[in-house]
């Protein structure tokens, strides 16, 4: 019980922050459907992810974890830059690619990337508290989702912002943030893969042989 208060407490100071972001600085994000419709659906996400997400133990938080915390601080941000970009840049340059057909694609996309967290997340269990460590009796996820993917919550996260970039058309600033976000992740899978290897040894690696990290097929 108290762990589920800490972590509605965490919440909602994380939503009035995110949405005090919004107002201060783009509340013009609130006065078009698409854009609103995507700020809930993200919130939507963020928050089950939260209620989810076991309590990350402080003693196990590295740099990469705390990276990815300044990147959810960030978050609000990177949303009015691609929103801006959209004004101020899409807008005059492309045109083309300036239409709401792309917004509702853009919709569709972040509730694949969204739906790919949730279950990801919860197919972790106690394993998904955030940090790279191993856990006690810690077992080696091959069913469900991690049978096609080995790094589904990263791929669901990129997935997510590819749907924002989308929705706001903002294309320039949301490559720029996708990037970041690669960056950091690939950081993160690099670290996940060598202690695992470590502790699951063959398993692992035929595993590891048999998966791609975040795209089917693909990487």
């Amino acid at each position: 019980m108290r762990t589920m208060a800490r972590k509605i407490v965490g919440l909602s100071v994380f939503l009035v922050y995110y949405n005090i972001c919004l107002l201060i600085f783009a509340n013009g994000i609130y006065y078009n459907m698409i854009t609103l419709a995507i700020i809930a659906l993200d919130q939507l996400v963020a928050s089950a992810d939260k209620l989810i997400r076991p309590v990350t133990p402080t003693e196990d938080v590295d740099s990469s974890t705390r990276m990815v915390g300044f990147l959810l601080l960030l978050h609000p941000f990177f949303l009015i830059l691609i929103f801006y970009d959209n004004l101020l840049l899409t807008s005059t340059l492309l045109i083309i690619v300036d239409n709401p057909i792309i917004s509702y694609i853009g919709i569709i996309v972040y509730i694949i990337g969204g739906t790919t967290v949730i279950l990801s997340r919860r197919q972790l269990g106690r394993y998904g508290d955030g940090t790279t460590a191993l856990k006690r009796d810690h077992k080696l996820l091959t069913q469900g989702i991690y049978s096609y993917i080995r790094h589904p919550l990263y791929a669901g996260a990129l997935i997510g912002r590819i749907g924002i970039g989308l929705s706001f058309r903002g294309y320039f600033s949301a490559i720029f943030f996708i990037l970041i976000y690669f960056i950091v992740f690939r950081k993160r899978m690099d670290i996940e893969e060598g202690f695992l290897t470590v502790e699951f040894g063959e398993e692992y690696e035929s595993y590891m042989k048999r998966t791609k990290r975040l795209f089917p097929y693909i990487y």
